[in-house]
């Protein structure tokens, strides 16, 4: 479940004009950018640590995240999961601290042509995929898209 702070936050930055949407996410994340902290090589390893600083965002703009946000207040305050025909796969874990594992798995199974792949065996809890950060699901996460995408899309193979 959300913090309330976050469900106050969500609904002033899409009911606020967009300059102060601005301003109210800059207050609450200490300014105009969010800048996480650098992965150490003794927790990544060295080649993933540089492989880290190499190709990962150092720096986000907080201002970005209003369109999910808006988004997200929009869509959960007015779709219809059960009347969406499209194909949705979500990838989750539920130890993950950023994104809602009970919501997620919620609104999944209201989907007609949704399905849910729960991670457990990802490194990292909220990046489940990936060379970096997640090396030992990578694989298996892009091998089950692939087969989502091909069996969603009509296909008998993948090239």
């Amino acid at each position: 479940m959300p913090s309330l702070l976050w469900e106050a936050l969500g609904w002033l930055a899409l009911l606020l004009p967009r300059a102060a949407a601005h301003c109210l996410l800059r207050i609450a994340y200490g300014g105009p950018y969010k800048k996480p902290k650098p992965r150490r090589a003794d927790v990544l390893g060295a080649e993933r640590a540089e492989m880290y600083a190499r190709y990962w965002t150092t720096t986000y703009p907080i201002g970005a995240s209003l369109h999910p946000i808006s988004l997200f207040r929009i869509l959960g305050s007015t779709l219809n999961y059960e009347r969406l025909g499209l194909p949705v796969l979500a990838l989750a874990n539920p130890a993950d601290r950023v994104n809602a594992f009970t919501a997620t798995a919620a609104a999944v199974a209201r989907l007609p042509r949704g399905e849910l792949e729960v991670v457990l065996d990802s490194e990292n809890t909220h990046v489940i995929a990936g060379d970096i950060f997640a090396p030992g699901s990578n694989e298996r996460m892009v091998r089950r898209t692939l087969e989502f995408a091909t069996r969603a899309a009509g296909v008998s193979h993948f090239p």
